[in-house]
Protein backbone atom coordinates (compact mmCIF):
# COMPACT_ATOMS: atom_id res chain seq x y z
CA UNK A 1 0.00 0.00 0.00
CA UNK A 2 1.51 3.12 -0.83
CA UNK A 3 1.62 5.99 2.16
CA UNK A 4 2.98 9.15 2.13
CA UNK A 5 5.35 9.67 5.33
CA UNK A 6 5.75 12.79 7.07
CA UNK A 7 8.95 12.70 8.94
CA UNK A 8 9.83 15.49 10.99
CA UNK A 9 11.55 18.28 8.84
CA UNK A 10 9.73 17.52 6.18
CA UNK A 11 7.92 20.72 4.75
CA UNK A 12 4.56 18.97 4.25
CA UNK A 13 1.55 20.48 6.13
CA UNK A 14 1.59 18.46 9.67
CA UNK A 15 -1.51 16.76 10.85
CA UNK A 16 -3.64 17.98 14.06
CA UNK A 17 -2.23 17.02 17.35
CA UNK A 18 -3.09 13.15 17.99
CA UNK A 19 -3.90 12.20 14.36
CA UNK A 20 -1.54 9.95 13.08
CA UNK A 21 -2.80 9.70 9.89
CA UNK A 22 -5.35 10.52 7.35
CA UNK A 23 -7.12 8.56 4.44
CA UNK A 24 -8.81 11.55 1.69
CA UNK A 25 -10.39 13.63 4.51
CA UNK A 26 -10.92 10.52 7.29
CA UNK A 27 -8.67 11.22 10.49
CA UNK A 28 -7.51 8.46 12.35
CA UNK A 29 -6.68 9.54 15.56
CA UNK A 30 -3.19 8.25 18.13
CA UNK A 31 -5.69 6.94 20.64
CA UNK A 32 -7.27 4.40 17.90
CA UNK A 33 -3.69 3.54 16.45
CA UNK A 34 -2.58 2.66 20.12
CA UNK A 35 -6.05 0.49 21.04
CA UNK A 36 -4.92 -1.29 17.77
CA UNK A 37 -1.69 -1.85 18.62
CA UNK A 38 -2.18 -2.99 21.65
CA UNK A 39 -5.18 -4.99 21.36
CA UNK A 40 -5.10 -6.54 17.52
CA UNK A 41 -0.75 -6.40 16.64
CA UNK A 42 -0.39 -6.99 13.19
CA UNK A 43 3.66 -7.43 13.18
CA UNK A 44 5.77 -10.89 13.55
CA UNK A 45 8.39 -11.17 15.96
CA UNK A 46 11.95 -9.48 16.32
CA UNK A 47 11.45 -6.26 14.35
CA UNK A 48 12.04 -2.64 15.45
CA UNK A 49 9.42 -0.60 17.28
CA UNK A 50 9.02 1.92 14.53
CA UNK A 51 8.46 -1.22 11.69
CA UNK A 52 6.08 -2.26 13.52
CA UNK A 53 4.52 1.11 14.48
CA UNK A 54 4.43 1.27 10.71
CA UNK A 55 3.42 -2.17 10.32
CA UNK A 56 0.06 -1.74 12.35
CA UNK A 57 -0.53 1.66 10.81
CA UNK A 58 -0.47 0.23 7.41
CA UNK A 59 -3.19 -2.01 8.61
CA UNK A 60 -5.40 0.93 10.09
CA UNK A 61 -4.93 2.98 7.03
CA UNK A 62 -6.48 -0.02 5.19
CA UNK A 63 -9.26 -1.04 6.94
CA UNK A 64 -9.94 2.93 6.35
CA UNK A 65 -10.03 2.04 2.49
CA UNK A 66 -12.42 -0.61 3.57
CA UNK A 67 -14.71 1.30 5.49
CA UNK A 68 -15.07 3.85 2.76
CA UNK A 69 -15.31 1.38 0.33
CA UNK A 70 -18.31 -0.38 2.31
CA UNK A 71 -20.09 3.20 2.69
CA UNK A 72 -19.44 3.29 -1.11
CA UNK A 73 -21.07 0.01 -1.59
CA UNK A 74 -24.12 0.94 0.69
CA UNK A 75 -23.38 -1.84 2.94
CA UNK A 76 -23.75 0.45 5.67
CA UNK A 77 -27.83 0.31 5.43
CA UNK A 78 -28.04 -3.02 5.35
CA UNK A 79 -30.30 -4.85 8.28
CA UNK A 80 -27.02 -7.16 9.03
CA UNK A 81 -24.70 -4.41 9.79
CA UNK A 82 -27.46 -2.21 11.15
CA UNK A 83 -27.96 -4.94 14.13
CA UNK A 84 -24.59 -5.57 14.77
CA UNK A 85 -24.40 -1.47 15.36
CA UNK A 86 -27.48 -1.97 17.28
CA UNK A 87 -26.20 -4.66 19.66
CA UNK A 88 -22.52 -2.32 19.77
CA UNK A 89 -24.32 1.03 21.21
CA UNK A 90 -26.12 -1.10 23.63
CA UNK A 91 -22.85 -2.72 25.24
CA UNK A 92 -21.22 0.81 24.72
CA UNK A 93 -24.16 2.23 26.59
CA UNK A 94 -23.77 -0.18 29.29
CA UNK A 95 -20.40 0.28 29.73
CA UNK A 96 -21.39 4.24 29.97
CA UNK A 97 -23.98 3.77 32.74
CA UNK A 98 -21.25 1.66 34.55
CA UNK A 99 -18.74 4.42 34.00
CA UNK A 100 -20.87 7.34 34.74
CA UNK A 101 -23.07 5.73 37.75
CA UNK A 102 -20.05 3.88 39.52
CA UNK A 103 -16.57 4.19 38.26
CA UNK A 104 -16.90 8.15 38.41
CA UNK A 105 -18.01 8.46 41.79
CA UNK A 106 -15.07 6.68 43.73
CA UNK A 107 -12.56 9.07 43.79
CA UNK A 108 -9.66 7.55 45.50
CA UNK A 109 -6.73 9.86 47.82
CA UNK A 110 -3.01 9.61 47.45
CA UNK A 111 -2.91 8.22 50.85
CA UNK A 112 -5.48 5.49 50.02
CA UNK A 113 -3.33 4.69 46.82
CA UNK A 114 -0.07 4.46 48.94
CA UNK A 115 -2.31 1.95 51.28
CA UNK A 116 -2.82 0.16 48.24
CA UNK A 117 0.60 0.21 47.24
CA UNK A 118 1.23 -1.55 50.78
CA UNK A 119 -1.32 -4.14 50.62
CA UNK A 120 0.29 -5.41 47.47
CA UNK A 121 3.70 -5.70 48.86
CA UNK A 122 2.10 -7.83 51.71
CA UNK A 123 1.91 -11.86 51.08
CA UNK A 124 -0.23 -13.79 52.90
CA UNK A 125 -0.56 -17.53 54.18
CA UNK A 126 -4.18 -18.57 53.81
CA UNK A 127 -6.38 -21.83 54.02
CA UNK A 128 -10.20 -21.75 53.11
CA UNK A 129 -13.21 -23.57 52.89
CA UNK A 130 -15.86 -23.09 50.14
CA UNK A 131 -19.51 -23.33 50.56
CA UNK A 132 -22.27 -22.70 47.78
CA UNK A 133 -24.45 -20.83 50.81
CA UNK A 134 -24.36 -18.15 53.72
CA UNK A 135 -26.10 -20.78 55.87
CA UNK A 136 -23.16 -23.69 54.74
CA UNK A 137 -20.29 -21.25 55.62
CA UNK A 138 -21.91 -20.60 59.29
CA UNK A 139 -21.90 -23.98 59.71
CA UNK A 140 -18.12 -24.78 58.63
CA UNK A 141 -17.32 -21.61 60.60
CA UNK A 142 -19.50 -22.84 63.77
CA UNK A 143 -17.98 -26.18 63.94
CA UNK A 144 -14.42 -24.52 63.40
CA UNK A 145 -15.17 -22.15 66.70
CA UNK A 146 -16.42 -26.01 68.49
CA UNK A 147 -13.20 -27.87 67.52
CA UNK A 148 -13.20 -29.19 64.55
CA UNK A 149 -10.25 -28.45 61.68
CA UNK A 150 -9.90 -27.02 58.55
CA UNK A 151 -8.09 -30.48 57.57
CA UNK A 152 -10.92 -32.13 58.55
CA UNK A 153 -13.82 -30.48 57.34
CA UNK A 154 -11.87 -29.53 53.44
CA UNK A 155 -13.29 -33.03 52.44
CA UNK A 156 -16.91 -31.71 52.77
CA UNK A 157 -15.63 -27.96 51.20
CA UNK A 158 -14.06 -29.28 48.09
CA UNK A 159 -14.65 -31.67 44.88
CA UNK A 160 -10.97 -30.42 43.89
CA UNK A 161 -8.96 -33.51 45.38
CA UNK A 162 -5.75 -30.98 45.87
CA UNK A 163 -7.87 -28.60 48.45
CA UNK A 164 -9.26 -31.62 50.00
CA UNK A 165 -6.25 -33.13 51.03
CA UNK A 166 -4.08 -29.82 52.23
CA UNK A 167 -7.17 -28.31 54.51
CA UNK A 168 -8.11 -25.96 51.73
CA UNK A 169 -4.32 -24.69 52.10
CA UNK A 170 -3.96 -22.02 49.09
CA UNK A 171 -0.28 -20.96 49.99
CA UNK A 172 1.38 -17.87 50.08
CA UNK A 173 -0.26 -15.01 47.81
CA UNK A 174 -0.69 -11.39 47.37
CA UNK A 175 -3.87 -9.99 49.05
CA UNK A 176 -4.59 -8.12 46.43
CA UNK A 177 -4.25 -11.13 44.16
CA UNK A 178 -7.56 -12.42 45.91
CA UNK A 179 -11.14 -11.81 44.44
CA UNK A 180 -11.91 -8.16 44.90
CA UNK A 181 -14.84 -8.94 47.75
CA UNK A 182 -12.35 -10.54 49.65
CA UNK A 183 -9.56 -8.32 49.81
CA UNK A 184 -10.18 -5.92 52.45
CA UNK A 185 -11.55 -8.63 54.97
CA UNK A 186 -8.08 -10.99 54.63
CA UNK A 187 -5.91 -7.49 54.86
CA UNK A 188 -7.71 -7.18 58.00
CA UNK A 189 -8.63 -10.67 59.40
CA UNK A 190 -6.86 -11.52 62.61
CA UNK A 191 -4.14 -13.67 62.65
CA UNK A 192 -4.49 -17.12 62.94
CA UNK A 193 -8.19 -17.31 63.79
CA UNK A 194 -10.72 -18.14 61.26
CA UNK A 195 -13.32 -15.18 59.91
CA UNK A 196 -16.76 -15.04 59.71
CA UNK A 197 -18.62 -16.43 56.35
CA UNK A 198 -17.30 -13.94 53.57
CA UNK A 199 -18.93 -13.72 49.99
CA UNK A 200 -17.05 -13.86 47.02
CA UNK A 201 -17.86 -13.76 43.33
CA UNK A 202 -17.58 -17.32 43.90
CA UNK A 203 -19.63 -18.49 46.52
CA UNK A 204 -19.11 -17.87 50.55
CA UNK A 205 -16.01 -18.58 52.57
CA UNK A 206 -14.43 -19.28 55.93
CA UNK A 207 -11.09 -18.56 55.88
CA UNK A 208 -7.81 -17.98 58.01
CA UNK A 209 -4.25 -16.05 57.78
CA UNK A 210 -1.90 -18.22 58.87
CA UNK A 211 1.51 -16.41 58.31
CA UNK A 212 2.46 -12.67 56.47
CA UNK A 213 5.24 -11.51 54.50
CA UNK A 214 5.77 -7.96 54.38
CA UNK A 215 7.87 -6.27 51.43
CA UNK A 216 9.71 -3.47 54.01
CA UNK A 217 11.48 -1.82 50.99
CA UNK A 218 8.83 0.68 49.68
CA UNK A 219 9.96 3.20 47.50
CA UNK A 220 8.27 6.51 47.15
CA UNK A 221 9.96 7.31 43.51
CA UNK A 222 8.52 3.53 42.33
CA UNK A 223 5.04 4.69 43.55
CA UNK A 224 5.11 8.10 42.34
CA UNK A 225 5.96 6.90 39.06
CA UNK A 226 3.30 3.82 39.12
CA UNK A 227 0.69 5.59 40.92
CA UNK A 228 -2.21 5.31 38.57
CA UNK A 229 -1.64 1.82 38.74
CA UNK A 230 -2.46 1.80 42.34
CA UNK A 231 -5.10 4.26 42.09
CA UNK A 232 -7.42 1.85 39.54
CA UNK A 233 -6.43 -1.28 41.51
CA UNK A 234 -8.38 0.37 44.55
CA UNK A 235 -11.26 2.01 43.06
CA UNK A 236 -11.55 -1.19 40.59
CA UNK A 237 -12.04 -3.71 43.86
CA UNK A 238 -14.39 -0.33 45.16
CA UNK A 239 -16.37 -0.88 41.81
CA UNK A 240 -16.83 -4.15 42.19
CA UNK A 241 -18.46 -4.13 45.54
CA UNK A 242 -20.48 -1.18 44.49
CA UNK A 243 -21.71 -2.07 41.02
CA UNK A 244 -23.38 -4.99 43.25
CA UNK A 245 -24.76 -2.42 45.72
CA UNK A 246 -26.04 -0.22 42.44
CA UNK A 247 -27.97 -3.48 40.92
CA UNK A 248 -29.86 -4.21 43.66
CA UNK A 249 -30.94 -0.84 44.43
CA UNK A 250 -32.13 -0.39 40.51
CA UNK A 251 -33.48 -3.88 40.37
CA UNK A 252 -35.67 -3.44 43.36
CA UNK A 253 -39.29 -4.20 42.59
CA UNK A 254 -37.95 -6.28 39.64
CA UNK A 255 -38.59 -10.02 39.14
CA UNK A 256 -37.54 -12.38 36.84
CA UNK A 257 -39.22 -15.35 36.24
CA UNK A 258 -37.93 -18.96 34.17
CA UNK A 259 -39.81 -21.54 33.47
CA UNK A 260 -38.59 -24.59 34.67
CA UNK A 261 -40.40 -27.03 31.73
CA UNK A 262 -39.26 -24.88 28.82
CA UNK A 263 -35.75 -24.57 30.47
CA UNK A 264 -35.47 -28.27 31.10
CA UNK A 265 -36.41 -29.04 27.03
CA UNK A 266 -33.51 -26.44 26.10
CA UNK A 267 -31.14 -27.72 27.97
CA UNK A 268 -31.63 -31.31 26.83
CA UNK A 269 -31.45 -30.04 22.95
CA UNK A 270 -28.16 -27.68 24.44
CA UNK A 271 -26.57 -30.91 26.11
CA UNK A 272 -26.89 -32.98 22.50
CA UNK A 273 -25.26 -30.08 20.40
CA UNK A 274 -22.66 -28.88 23.52
CA UNK A 275 -21.91 -30.90 26.06
CA UNK A 276 -19.79 -33.62 24.08
CA UNK A 277 -17.88 -31.15 21.97
CA UNK A 278 -14.09 -31.73 22.17
CA UNK A 279 -11.74 -28.42 22.50
CA UNK A 280 -8.42 -30.08 20.48
CA UNK A 281 -7.37 -26.67 19.95
CA UNK A 282 -5.44 -24.28 22.37
CA UNK A 283 -6.78 -21.26 20.93
CA UNK A 284 -9.48 -19.64 21.84
CA UNK A 285 -12.66 -20.39 20.61
CA UNK A 286 -16.62 -19.48 20.77
CA UNK A 287 -18.30 -21.16 23.31
CA UNK A 288 -21.02 -21.59 20.79
CA UNK A 289 -20.72 -21.16 17.25
CA UNK A 290 -23.43 -19.90 14.61
CA UNK A 291 -23.83 -23.54 12.94
CA UNK A 292 -24.41 -24.67 16.93
CA UNK A 293 -27.21 -22.24 17.27
CA UNK A 294 -28.74 -23.16 14.08
CA UNK A 295 -29.07 -26.71 14.96
CA UNK A 296 -30.18 -26.05 18.31
CA UNK A 297 -33.15 -24.07 16.74
CA UNK A 298 -33.87 -26.51 14.66
CA UNK A 299 -34.41 -29.34 17.11
CA UNK A 300 -35.87 -26.92 19.47
CA UNK A 301 -38.69 -26.35 16.69
CA UNK A 302 -41.39 -28.20 18.99
CA UNK A 303 -41.23 -25.56 21.21
CA UNK A 304 -39.19 -22.47 19.75
CA UNK A 305 -42.70 -20.12 20.58
CA UNK A 306 -42.82 -20.98 24.19
CA UNK A 307 -42.16 -18.61 26.41
CA UNK A 308 -38.90 -19.35 28.04
CA UNK A 309 -38.46 -16.34 30.65
CA UNK A 310 -40.89 -13.55 31.97
CA UNK A 311 -39.27 -10.55 33.75
CA UNK A 312 -41.23 -6.89 34.37
CA UNK A 313 -42.22 -5.32 31.55
CA UNK A 314 -41.40 -8.02 29.17
CA UNK A 315 -40.78 -11.72 27.88
CA UNK A 316 -38.30 -13.49 25.58
CA UNK A 317 -39.40 -16.94 23.93
CA UNK A 318 -37.02 -19.78 23.03
CA UNK A 319 -36.17 -18.37 19.90
CA UNK A 320 -36.27 -14.57 21.27
CA UNK A 321 -33.40 -15.56 23.83
CA UNK A 322 -31.43 -17.87 20.64
CA UNK A 323 -31.72 -14.92 18.54
CA UNK A 324 -30.35 -12.46 21.17
CA UNK A 325 -27.26 -15.19 21.82
CA UNK A 326 -26.66 -15.06 17.65
CA UNK A 327 -26.61 -11.41 17.32
CA UNK A 328 -23.84 -11.40 20.10
CA UNK A 329 -19.95 -11.32 18.73
CA UNK A 330 -18.90 -15.32 19.03
CA UNK A 331 -16.19 -14.51 21.50
CA UNK A 332 -18.46 -12.97 23.86
CA UNK A 333 -21.52 -15.34 23.84
CA UNK A 334 -22.22 -17.00 27.20
CA UNK A 335 -20.39 -20.50 28.48
CA UNK A 336 -21.54 -23.39 29.50
CA UNK A 337 -25.16 -23.33 28.01
CA UNK A 338 -25.48 -26.87 28.35
CA UNK A 339 -25.67 -26.45 32.64
CA UNK A 340 -28.94 -25.52 34.04
CA UNK A 341 -26.94 -23.35 36.54
CA UNK A 342 -25.18 -21.87 34.19
CA UNK A 343 -27.95 -21.42 31.58
CA UNK A 344 -30.28 -20.03 34.51
CA UNK A 345 -27.33 -17.34 35.69
CA UNK A 346 -27.36 -16.17 31.63
CA UNK A 347 -30.90 -15.81 31.41
CA UNK A 348 -31.04 -13.29 34.51
CA UNK A 349 -27.62 -11.60 33.46
CA UNK A 350 -29.46 -10.50 30.09
CA UNK A 351 -33.10 -9.67 32.12
CA UNK A 352 -30.44 -7.38 34.23
CA UNK A 353 -29.04 -5.84 31.43
CA UNK A 354 -32.58 -4.69 29.98
CA UNK A 355 -33.68 -3.32 32.75
CA UNK A 356 -30.30 -1.31 33.00
CA UNK A 357 -30.52 -0.44 29.45
CA UNK A 358 -33.99 1.25 30.19
CA UNK A 359 -32.11 3.08 32.85
CA UNK A 360 -29.41 4.28 30.70
CA UNK A 361 -31.48 5.30 28.11
CA UNK A 362 -33.52 7.26 30.52
CA UNK A 363 -30.22 9.14 31.21
CA UNK A 364 -29.36 10.02 28.08
CA UNK A 365 -26.41 7.96 27.98
CA UNK A 366 -26.85 6.33 24.63
CA UNK A 367 -26.27 9.57 23.48
CA UNK A 368 -23.48 10.89 25.21
CA UNK A 369 -20.53 11.98 23.16
CA UNK A 370 -18.22 8.74 24.29
CA UNK A 371 -20.62 6.68 23.71
CA UNK A 372 -21.46 7.98 19.99
CA UNK A 373 -17.06 7.88 19.08
CA UNK A 374 -16.82 4.25 20.90
CA UNK A 375 -19.97 3.31 18.11
CA UNK A 376 -18.69 5.39 15.30
CA UNK A 377 -15.08 3.72 15.99
CA UNK A 378 -16.59 -0.20 15.93
CA UNK A 379 -18.88 0.43 13.23
CA UNK A 380 -16.07 1.30 10.80
CA UNK A 381 -14.50 -2.17 11.83
CA UNK A 382 -17.31 -4.18 11.12
CA UNK A 383 -18.11 -2.66 8.00
CA UNK A 384 -14.83 -3.21 6.93
CA UNK A 385 -14.30 -6.08 7.82
CA UNK A 386 -17.64 -7.24 5.89
CA UNK A 387 -16.26 -5.62 2.83
CA UNK A 388 -13.00 -7.62 3.13
CA UNK A 389 -14.87 -10.89 3.78
CA UNK A 390 -17.20 -10.03 0.59
CA UNK A 391 -14.24 -9.24 -1.80
CA UNK A 392 -11.43 -12.18 -0.32
CA UNK A 393 -14.11 -15.01 0.04
CA UNK A 394 -14.29 -17.42 -2.80
CA UNK A 395 -18.00 -18.46 -1.89
CA UNK A 396 -18.94 -14.59 -2.78
CA UNK A 397 -17.16 -14.50 -5.78
CA UNK A 398 -19.26 -18.05 -7.07
CA UNK A 399 -22.28 -16.23 -5.95
CA UNK A 400 -21.98 -13.29 -7.85
CA UNK A 401 -19.02 -12.84 -10.64
CA UNK A 402 -20.14 -9.31 -11.41
CA UNK A 403 -20.71 -8.10 -8.07
CA UNK A 404 -17.47 -9.53 -6.78
CA UNK A 405 -15.60 -7.88 -9.65
CA UNK A 406 -17.01 -4.33 -9.18
CA UNK A 407 -16.62 -4.30 -4.94
CA UNK A 408 -12.98 -5.34 -5.67
CA UNK A 409 -12.64 -2.23 -8.85
CA UNK A 410 -14.33 -0.28 -5.86
CA UNK A 411 -11.82 -1.25 -2.94
CA UNK A 412 -9.04 -0.68 -5.77
CA UNK A 413 -10.62 3.27 -6.51
CA UNK A 414 -10.96 3.94 -3.20
CA UNK A 415 -7.23 3.93 -2.36
CA UNK A 416 -6.53 5.66 -5.18
CA UNK A 417 -9.15 8.39 -4.23
CA UNK A 418 -7.39 8.44 -0.97
CA UNK A 419 -4.15 8.20 -0.29
CA UNK A 420 -3.16 8.11 3.40
CA UNK A 421 -0.74 9.94 4.83
CA UNK A 422 0.84 8.89 8.49
CA UNK A 423 2.58 12.19 10.57
CA UNK A 424 5.40 10.02 12.48
CA UNK A 425 5.87 12.60 15.17
CA UNK A 426 2.55 12.01 16.43
CA UNK A 427 3.15 8.19 15.61
CA UNK A 428 5.87 8.13 17.76
CA UNK A 429 4.76 10.52 20.02
CA UNK A 430 5.48 8.16 22.97
CA UNK A 431 8.31 6.63 22.50
CA UNK A 432 12.12 7.73 22.85
CA UNK A 433 14.47 7.55 19.51
CA UNK A 434 16.64 5.33 20.64
CA UNK A 435 13.31 2.88 21.66
CA UNK A 436 12.12 2.95 18.25
CA UNK A 437 15.11 0.41 17.11
CA UNK A 438 14.71 -1.65 19.75
CA UNK A 439 13.02 -5.16 18.93
CA UNK A 440 9.58 -6.28 20.25
CA UNK A 441 7.86 -9.25 19.85
CA UNK A 442 4.40 -10.50 18.42
CA UNK A 443 1.73 -10.53 21.19
CA UNK A 444 -1.58 -11.90 21.19
CA UNK A 445 -5.27 -10.28 20.03
CA UNK A 446 -7.37 -9.70 22.74
CA UNK A 447 -10.06 -10.95 21.27
CA UNK A 448 -13.03 -10.97 24.05
CA UNK A 449 -12.81 -7.39 24.37
CA UNK A 450 -13.64 -6.91 20.64
CA UNK A 451 -16.74 -6.70 18.49
CA UNK A 452 -15.70 -9.46 15.99
CA UNK A 453 -18.43 -11.36 14.09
Amino acid sequence: MAILLLWTGCEKKELPQNVVSTVGDKPISYDEFLFSYLTMPKHPSNITEREARLQQMDYLNDRMHLFLSAEADGLDESPEILEKVDYIRNRETLKYLYRKEIWEQLPVTDDEAWAEYKRENIEVKVRHLFAESREQAQQFYDRLQNGESFESLAGEAFQDSVLAANGGDLGWLTVTSLDPLLVDSVYNARLGMPTQPLQSSFGWHVMKVEDIKQNVFLSRDYFEKNKETYVNSLRSRRATRQSQAYVKQALTGKTVTIKGEVLTKLLQVNQTHLRMQRRESPLPAPSVDDLQLLKIARDSDEFLNETLVEFTGGSWTVLEFLDQIRRMPPMQRPEKLYDRGALSSHIIDMARDNYLLDIAREKGYDQAKPVEQEVERWRRSVLASEFLRRIQLVAYKEENPEKWAERRALYERIKAENPAVVDTTNLFQDVKPVDLEKRVQAIPMVLRSNYSW
